[in-house]
């Protein structure tokens, strides 16, 4: 081994020295100083701004903001009065249809 452990424990000391943090630092500010830290190597500090991410940049997402419950209950049953007044489209069976439409399979002329 090139590096004894003492050289791996002072290495380690040196960069917990270089963050720096006050004794009340939430683990929020501890993520911040490790990512912005030139003395730690990328993937640690890549790894530090994924985790820290989701608590600095908020997501975005679709939140309904309802006002009165009684003016939604009044727009509910108007919906249900206007889908009661519905028009009914009466289908016919496929032998009246021929029937109306004077055609049948087995009169066909090809």
């Amino acid at each position: 081994m090139s590096e004894t452990i003492y050289q791996v424990l002072d290495r380690i000391e040196e960069t917990a020295e270089a963050l720096a943090l006050p004794p009340d630092a939430t683990p929020i500010d501890f993520l911040c100083a490790v990512y912005q830290s030139p003395a730690q190597p990328m993937h640690r500090r890549l790894r530090a701004a994924i985790e820290c991410a989701p608590y600095v940049h908020p997501k975005f997402s679709v939140v309904a903001a309802m006002g009165d419950p009684k003016a939604f209950a009044a727009a509910l049953e108007a919906a249900i009065a206007r889908s009661g007044k519905a028009r009914v489209i009466e289908h016919m069976q496929a032998e009246q249809l021929d029937a109306q439409l004077q055609f049948h399979p087995s009169k066909r002329k090809d």
